[in-house]
């Protein structure tokens, strides 16, 4: 799937995902989007919002950003879930729905990675 077996590319996950991803990871893993909106130009972050909110544009600019993980809440990120859910580029690894556990407050999470061809 991918060469030799190795994950290549960027995550782009919530920004709390992506915090943890920063702390938990080496230096040179690609994380696209973290708690510091402050370090990022505007347009970069409007498209991260965009792609957050699966708005028009979302799977060009992960392409460009070549992300090919994903990693975000299903309660919070509703509309990027269910585009996800049907976009054959993706392989849906992890899929907790939000409604599964009502009034439990566990995090609910969606683990995407992107079919390489």
């Amino acid at each position: 799937m991918y060469p030799q077996g190795q994950f290549t590319g960027a995550i782009f996950a919530s920004e709390t995902q992506g915090e943890f991803f920063t702390w938990a990871l080496p230096a040179q893993a690609p994380i696209a989007l973290n708690t510091h909106a402050h370090l990022f130009p505007p347009t970069y972050w409007n498209a991260c919002l965009n792609a957050k909110f699966a708005e028009p544009g979302w799977q060009e600019f992960l392409q460009n950003q070549q992300v090919n993980l994903i990693v975000v809440e299903t309660n919070s990120h509703e509309d990027l879930v269910a585009a996800l859910l049907k976009d054959p580029a993706w392989r849906i690894i992890v899929y907790e729905p939000a409604d599964e556990l009502p009034g439990q407050p566990a995090i609910r999470k969606l683990v995407a990675l992107r079919l390489m061809r």
